[in-house]
């Protein structure tokens, strides 16, 4: 198959904003932060397999903004996590909806004393904390919090979710905070998809291939451009909106796409739950995702796609060319505030080619290929390799291709190539490898992947005779090593016998290269001592406490890999 695609910009359009939104109440919650609204990040944008559950609002690229509670109501959860949302806040409210502040600096007041007494109670610095609604009340406007940078977030900002009874994300701005957008969404591409064998699109069926004809400030394609297509064939679109007064990029509201002025295919971004938020892997087109980096929204529907934001859907958003003639299409996109853009085109149907015209494709004799069925559950076996896949982890039906090559150094195993990467799966499916490790290095052995260059990311394992096993969720080059080297320990600014009077913290940087890091813990004079992880920086740091005596003092770190594997730390310092 092969992809044909458009390229243009396009300005506001003759189409008159919007009234959208939904029926949520309505001035009930206040803004958590006290500057001016900015996204840095809108509801259910696509991210790295899941869409994001809220809005990421701009902290003017600092940390340490007050953070208030958006309504009364009570602290039900806290979590502290070194990844993730990092230091994060929920708040349940009377009327059943939940508040999420994450990526948050420090705790304040009440909630904090409440967190470090958990955390020095159980003496970890992770905690997820189920709190009693009598406990931590809080009103209205209340501060909670100072934003921050801590967990996976890769610049300051606040991020802000609304969640209803079944701790679904919903779309905050539907509940009426004061966001001014006067900039219209804009279009990149539009790809035009051969859905079967017998489909192609100006005569080319696969492999498939992007192809820009236009870029510009247009709403047609150019006349000298002409699409024709055969069979049953889908259609997506990229596109890109932004704000006033944010350079973010941000993902607009409503995608529609009419077939002569009926509307065959749209989304809606109201809502979403945690358990369905993987399918984006088939909502968007995969492979341009992993390969061009190209965020493309997929118009009809897989199978086994079972995301809840589709409606108007004819035939899952496929269109059939059999009859000759064209076809006239336009998409609408809609941001939050109103601002549509459209895009009108026409595609033509194929009746001068009855062959296909693909370039030959080489046969790969060592490939082993058997059917896969979406809704059944699929298993390969091989000399070394055993692939156990449930139903429903696919998006639809595919030829399942293996193929091993010699093992690489520092394996283990062969080399087994499981499929393609540009394959998503939605979620865990076993993997059995037999490997040569010898009977010392069992308990270091694991399964890794092969990344660019062969270089290996952890994915777990446990023996059993000569294979070892592990859940895995994506195709690739996987094969067997072991880890056997302990983590480092780098201490940033302490050394033996530091005078620390006038210091505030003490700072590490862990790191390990293969496993990743387990657990660490430390002590001071055999105490346990807070260390806060950010595990983007592989940085570990405590702060003293101000009560700690004059005099000499010991100080201790241990870490522990994956795979067992410990360093320590020790020295002393005076204060």
């Amino acid at each position: 198959m092969r992809f044909a695609a458009i390229l243009f910009l396009i300005s506001p359009l003759l189409f008159p904003k919007l009234t959208v939104g939904q029926n949520h109440p309505q001035g009930y919650f206040i803004a958590p932060l006290e500057n001016k609204l900015l996204l840095a990040g809108n509801f259910a944008e696509i991210r790295s397999n899941h869409f994001h559950g809220g809005l990421d609002l701009r902290t003017e690229g600092r940390e340490g903004k007050r953070v208030l509670a958006a309504a009364e109501g009570y602290v039900s959860r806290i979590k502290i996590s070194a990844s993730g949302y990092g230091k994060c806040l929920y708040i349940t409210h009377p009327n059943g909806y939940t508040t999420v502040y994450g990526h948050l600096k420090i705790l304040s007041g009440d909630i904090r004393k409440y967190c470090l007494k958990e955390q020095h109670r159980r003496e970890k610095y992770e905690v997820d904390l189920i709190i009693d609604p009598g406990v931590l009340k809080v009103n209205q406007g209340d501060l909670v919090a100072l934003s921050g940078n801590t967990g996976g977030s890769q610049a300051p900002h606040l991020h802000f979710e609304i969640r209803d009874g079944s701790s679904c994300p919903l779309n905050p701005l539907n509940f009426g905070f004061n966001i001014v957008d006067g900039i219209y969404p804009r279009y990149k591409k539009l790809v035009i998809y051969p859905m079967d064998d017998s489909s192609y699109v100006n005569g080319v069926s696969k492999p498939k291939k992007l192809a820009t004809y236009r870029n510009g400030r247009k709403t047609t394609i150019s006349s000298s451009v002409k699409i024709l297509a055969k069979g049953n064939i889908g259609f997506g679109i990229s596109f890109f909106d932004q704000m006033m007064g944010s350079g973010n990029i941000i993902d607009p509201y409503i995608v529609e796409l009419l077939k002569d002025s009926t509307i065959i295919y749209q989304h809606k971004l109201d809502k979403f739950c945690f358990h369905e938020t993987r399918y984006l892997n088939s909502h968007i087109d995969y492979h341009e995702k992993i390969k061009n980096g190209l965020k493309i929204h997929q118009c009809f529907v897989d199978p086994n796609n079972k995301l809840g934001i589709y409606s108007n859907m004819v035939n899952n958003g496929i269109v059939n060319f059999s009859k000759p003639g064209g076809q006239k299409f336009t998409y609408k996109i809609t941001d939050h505030e109103g601002n549509t853009s459209v895009f009108n085109f026409e595609v033509f149907y194929d009746s001068t080619r009855t062959k296909f015209y693909n370039k030959t494709v080489k046969v790969d004799t060592a490939i082993t290929t058997k059917p896969f069925a979406y809704n059944k559950r699929n298993m390969f076996k091989a000399d070394d390799i055993t692939v156990d896949m449930p139903a429903n982890i696919l998006y639809h039906n595919i030829d399942f291709e293996y193929k091993s090559t010699p093992k690489i150094e520092t394996a283990y195993a062969r080399t087994h190539h499981l499929h393609s990467k540009s394959i998503p799966l939605h979620s865990y499916f076993k993997l059995h490898i037999k490997t040569d490790v010898p009977d010392s290095l069992k308990s270091k052995a694991c399964i890794v992947k092969l990344g660019y260059k062969d270089a290996p990311r952890y994915e777990g394992g446990s023996m059993m005779g000569n294979y070892i096993s592990t859940n895995i969720r994506y195709f690739g080059k996987y094969t067997v090593m072991v880890d056997t080297v302990a983590p480092s320990i780098r201490a940033l600014n302490i050394y033996p016998n530091k005078n620390l009077k006038n210091q505030r913290t003490v700072t590490f940087k862990i790191y390990d290269g293969l496993a990743g890091i387990r657990t660490y813990k430390a002590t001071i004079d055999g105490k346990w001592f807070l260390m806060e992880y950010d595990a983007k920086y592989h940085r570990l740091t405590g702060y003293l406490n101000k009560a700690l005596v004059a005099g000499k003092h010991d100080i201790k770190l241990y870490v522990v890999d994956k795979r067992g594997n410990r360093n320590e730390y020790n020295t002393q310092f005076f204060r």
